[in-house]
């Protein structure tokens, strides 16, 4: 009996042992972690279903408990989702602003506003075919350009008078003077307001009057040149400088006298 329980001790002992050692290889290759060395634990958020948005209503406004409506047996009960949502006239909610439509209007030019319109005019013209011929040499240098016509003072033909003669008789010296130099037509006028005058003709051409100015100065005598202004139909043209081009060339062109510029001139 007694060996009998010395060889059950024996075989429980190497049992045992047989099942620690087995443990070990079936564990081998593996990892502990203990739980400390795991990061902090995630938090899952709560997501809730969103609550319908209540027009006209500010978040300071709203109630925080239900409130509770008493009534009476004459008063009928009224609805509380539509007094929370309808505001009243003497308390509007600040989120809804009455605004009248706005018209939209088309942007200015850019170019326009920031820099302008510059124009100048040409002219007078007395002759239709003169305006007509500027027209033409500003279209060709691909400017911007009208012609425009009125109703003005213009000079219809140039006179050559002697004037300021003192007597009739140096008035008679004069003429035999002009005789002799091939002007017998020249004539004497005696009027009030010009005194005695010479007149020795006249000239459709202003170059053509001067031409005669200086022959009757080689004789002696001081003749002047007059224009006969009279009513009749003038010519201008209208120019429109392109952005950044001055009127220089053409001020050289047909002289200040006949350029206008700025608020003088018309643009086409």
């Amino acid at each position: 009996m007694k060996n009998l329980l010395l060889l059950l001790l024996l075989a429980n002992i190497l049992y045992f042992m047989y099942s620690a050692i087995r443990g070990d290889e079936e564990r081998r290759g593996e990892i502990l972690i203990e739980e400390s060395q795991l990061g902090p634990q995630l938090q899952l958020a709560e997501i809730t279903p969103e609550e319908p948005a209540v027009d006209n209503v500010v978040a300071d406004e709203v109630p925080t408990e239900p409130a509770v409506a008493e009534t009476t047996a004459d008063e009928a009960p009224t609805d509380d989702k539509s007094a929370e949502t309808e505001p009243t006239d003497s308390e509007e909610s600040p989120d809804v602003v009455d605004e009248e439509p706005v018209e939209e209007t088309p942007a200015p030019n850019i170019l326009q506003a920031s820099v302008g319109r510059s124009c100048v005019t040409v002219g007078e013209f007395d002759k239709r075919e003169d305006a007509d011929r500027a027209l033409m040499s500003f279209r060709q240098q691909s400017y911007d350009v009208a012609l425009r016509s009125s109703i003005g003072q213009i000079v219809k033909s140039h006179w050559v008078h002697i004037r300021d003669i003192p007597s009739t008789a140096d008035a008679d010296s004069m003429l035999e003077t002009l005789a002799r130099g091939g002007f017998g037509e020249a004539y004497k006028i005696e009027t009030e307001e010009d005194g005695i005058k010479i007149t020795i003709g006249f000239f459709g051409k202003r170059d053509g009057a001067e031409r005669v100015e200086l022959q009757v100065a080689s004789l002696g005598l001081q003749p002047v040149v007059e224009p006969n202004v009279g009513e009749g139909t003038v010519y201008f043209v209208d120019v429109a400088l392109p952005v950044g081009k001055g009127a220089q060339a053409i001020i050289e062109q047909y002289s200040e006298e006949r350029v206008a510029l700025r608020a003088d001139a018309t643009c086409p």
